[in-house]
């Protein structure tokens, strides 16, 4: 891994660990745990902002070029993939978020309707309003009650080799044994070639 990588490391360190023992940053990536610390935040509290207005805010809050914010952006959003466990809980994280301000907005606004509203749909895509699934009872489970055969016509195929004239013709040639209990046939004897110990 390059040293670009290795900066990721120690930034995310930063970020996520605890202790005295993290390694220290330089002062570019220090820069940098700002931009991603002030992102997180930003995203938490607006979940409804898109990757577009965060590069924008990052350029003008911090002044970082385009490609620069648009990778810091990309970071914070892998980041917050772990966070809240990758793209599709990244999602449902920000749904939720929605639904839940929207039954803030309906409370303060005394909007009974309202809330009722949101909540039935912070239910439904939470999927409170679906019965549990029921366990798998193992003890229903039986082994499959069959019998290994070496029969083809069994599956239609007709007109196969005899294979017990197969078998024995290739222990013959391999001097080996194909089936269990059955004695070997003797392997053709090795030519033996006498050395040439240089005597004459």
């Amino acid at each position: 891994m390059g040293g670009r990588g290795r900066s990721e490391e120690r930034i995310v360190a930063h970020l996520f660990g605890e202790g005295s023992a993290l390694p220290a940053l330089n002062r570019g990536e220090l820069a940098t745990k700002e931009v991603y610390e002030q992102v997180f935040a930003l995203w938490f509290e607006h979940p409804e902002r898109t990757d577009r207005q965060m590069v924008a805010w990052v350029e003008e809050q911090f002044g970082r070029s385009r490609r620069q914010a648009m990778a810091d952006v990309a970071n914070v959003k892998s980041l917050l993939g772990r966070v809240v466990n990758a793209q599709r809980e990244w999602h449902r994280y920000t749904v939720l978020e929605m639904l839940r301000e929207a039954y803030q907005l309906a409370r303060d606004a005394g909007d009974v309707l309202g809330m009722v509203r949101a909540a039935s749909q912070i239910g439904r895509y939470t999927q409170l309003d679906k019965p549990e699934p029921e366990g798998v009872d193992w003890s229903q489970l039986e082994a499959p009650s069959f019998e290994p055969t070496a029969d083809a016509s069994l599956l239609g195929i007709t007109g196969a080799e005899d294979m017990t004239a197969a078998r024995a013709r290739l222990e013959r040639k391999y001097g080996v044994v194909l089936v269990r209990g059955a004695e070997p046939h003797p392997a053709p004897e090795a030519v033996v070639v006498p050395e040439d110990d240089g005597a004459e």
